[in-house]
């Protein structure tokens, strides 16, 4: 979900190659998809401490996120199963 929240602030994502985030960035486009090491998490980083390649990818994440509706409609049930689901499991069936 945070992927989706970049996204929609224009903010380039970084995400594990092998997690579910890595399908809503394209690599050097909207973010980096990256695998799951520390060096390479440190390189993406200084990648995107360049303000042209951070502003570039974060205007096309901006962009892409909010040109495809259905994918808006999506997150927004997807938030709404994990907060169930996280009510269900506090036991009181409401937000503490």
């Amino acid at each position: 979900l945070t992927v989706y929240e970049a996204l929609a602030a224009g903010i380039p994502a970084v995400a594990s190659a092998r997690s579910g985030a890595a399908e809503k960035v394209r690599d050097g486009e909207t973010g980096l998809v990256i695998e799951p090491e520390i060096g390479a998490l440190a390189q993406a980083f200084r990648r995107l401490a360049d303000d042209a390649t951070a502003r570039r990818m974060g205007a096309a994440a901006h962009a892409g996120y909010w040109a495809a509706p259905l994918d808006r409609a999506r997150h927004a049930e997807r938030l709404l199963e994990v907060y169930g689901t996280m009510l269900a499991r506090s036991g009181t069936g409401r937000a503490s």
